[in-house]
């Protein structure tokens, strides 16, 4: 997959990741959104608190994703655009996997 992003909110992490990831740091102001963009499978990891719209490709959309500062979220490979439907600024630190690497996840 090539890796696309949308670069006025996409920040690529200088120095920040290898061979299997890359890093982004996400910034969207209150009522801001991207364009239509792709990522790779990725694991976000919320900054701040917030609320988002994410709009699919088709006029799909899931309503209201809540962000809580500090947790986590495994993400699948997506086609996506994200709205910050809050009163203030989100973050997310967002580290993509590269050339078809995959996550492992083992049973507790």
């Amino acid at each position: 997959m090539t890796l696309i992003v949308e670069l006025k909110h996409h920040r690529t992490r200088t120095g920040r990741g290898n061979d299997c990831v890359r890093v982004l740091r996400i910034k969207y102001g209150p009522g801001e959104k991207s364009a239509l963009h792709e990522h790779p499978d990725a694991v976000a990891i919320m900054l701040t608190e917030g609320t988002v719209n994410v709009h699919l490709p088709g006029g799909k959309m899931e309503p209201g994703q809540p962000m809580v500062p500090g947790s986590a979220a495994w993400t699948p490979a997506t086609v996506h655009l994200p709205e910050n439907v809050g009163t203030k600024a989100m973050e997310v630190l967002f580290v993509e996997m590269k050339h078809g690497a995959t996550m492992h996840h083992e049973e507790d």
